[in-house]
């Protein structure tokens, strides 16, 4: 999908909009082979009725059609430049050694509301925050359910963990994204903000 919208976005904002659209496609690239492997992990779950990284995956054809040009937003919050992806994956990994799951998915939900203030903006943290949240939430069933199915021993629980991790780690990349957007948000041009699918935080 992004490679379709790259020439619409980049006859609207240029080589900027160009560079935004080449670095996201090359990230997703660059992530199949770790997606290969949560599919071989997750596999014989699926295969249980575990419906582990399935559920926490929403369609990109539920994404908006590609942006059009729109009044300016308010100016890029400093949020965008102080933003502490860092610390936000040290808080994540604490709560969830205090209290599991749940704790996660508090403190994961305290930082979207962070962000709920600027929608124009941080479109690729938030994208990245909410398909986290999801994760979180789902991961306490898909366990529930692979004890019902006596495939416990297959480690729902680490896998789940594990793409909650992943996920984590690639906020850098997503608050690198966010940045090199912002220049086109600001004039209007909705870019990445209208092309990522909503994502419900699930049970």
């Amino acid at each position: 999908m992004n490679r379709a919208r790259l020439p619409h976005y980049a006859a609207l904002g240029g080589a900027q909009a160009q560079l935004v659209s080449a670095t996201l496609i090359t990230s997703e690239v660059a992530t199949m082979p770790v997606a290969h492997t949560f599919d071989a992990r997750a596999f014989l779950l699926q295969k249980a009725g575990v419906p582990i990284l399935c559920d926490e995956l929403v369609p990109m054809s539920a994404a908006p059609a590609a942006g059009q040009p729109g009044a300016p937003p308010p100016p890029p919050p400093a949020l965008l430049w102080s933003y502490p992806a860092g610390d936000l994956k040290d808080d994540v990994r604490q709560a969830y050694r205090r209290g599991g799951f749940p704790a996660a998915s508090a403190r994961l939900e305290a930082a979207l509301e962070e962000l709920a203030p600027y929608p124009a903006y941080l479109c690729m943290t938030r994208h990245l925050l909410e398909s986290t949240l999801r994760a979180a939430n789902l991961a306490p069933v898909h366990e529930a359910a692979a004890r019902r199915a006596r495939v416990g021993w297959l480690g729902p629980r680490a896998i789940s963990w594990d793409f909650i991790q992943v996920q984590l780690e690639a906020l850098a990349l997503g608050l690198t994204l966010d940045r090199l957007a912002a220049p086109l948000q600001a004039q209007g041009l909705p870019i990445r903000c209208a092309d990522l699918p909503p994502i419900p935080p699930g049970p």
